[in-house]
């Protein structure tokens, strides 16, 4: 009976083993939406089959409602838009995730955010309704990006560029 588990966990161990670790991919959510207001209906299918349940980073949302905290759970639902596209991002915070919780409740309309969330439904319409599950808020974000120092290579001129040819 010991010499049977023995086995099985070495087994499972060296399955385990043979499948490297990897993360799931975070992918842009800002560019999903911009993408899924500018392409034809028979490719806007195709993104949305790729893009659900991958994890995507929004930033500059803007709070367009907030619900007040459920009486049961505290769940908090936020209603967004995101500024390049006019996509309608929504998603909820529960009391469970402490930072995203003390962050969603010092939110007003017109504050904005930045995300990262995976994506569950994307609706049909125009604008998109981004739905998303499983939501961390990052921090307060501005409503715009600033105009140069974006980009790493912006406020560090020796970080790697990886526009520009070696």
């Amino acid at each position: 009976m010991k010499l049977a588990r023995v086995i099985t966990v070495a087994l499972l161990a060296f399955v385990g083993l043979q499948r490297p670790a990897t993360a799931d991919a975070v992918r842009n959510g800002n560019e999903l939406a911009l993408n899924l207001t500018r392409i034809t209906d028979e490719k806007r299918a195709d993104l949305v089959k790729v893009r659900l349940n991958i994890i995507h980073t929004f930033r500059f949302l803007k709070v367009k409602e907030k619900s007040e905290p459920d009486p049961e759970n505290g769940t908090i639902k936020l209603t967004t838009i995101e500024p390049s596209s006019d996509a309608i991002v929504v998603f909820d915070i529960t009391r469970g995730s402490s930072v995203s919780y003390g962050i969603v409740q010092s939110l007003s309309t017109n504050d904005a955010v930045a995300i990262n969330g995976r994506v569950l439904k994307i609706t049909k319409g125009r604008p998109p309704v981004i739905e998303l599950g499983q939501t961390v808020i990052q921090f307060k974000d501005k409503l715009t990006p600033k105009i140069g120092l974006e980009l790493r290579t912006e406020v560090d001129p020796t970080a790697a560029d990886s526009s520009k040819s070696k």
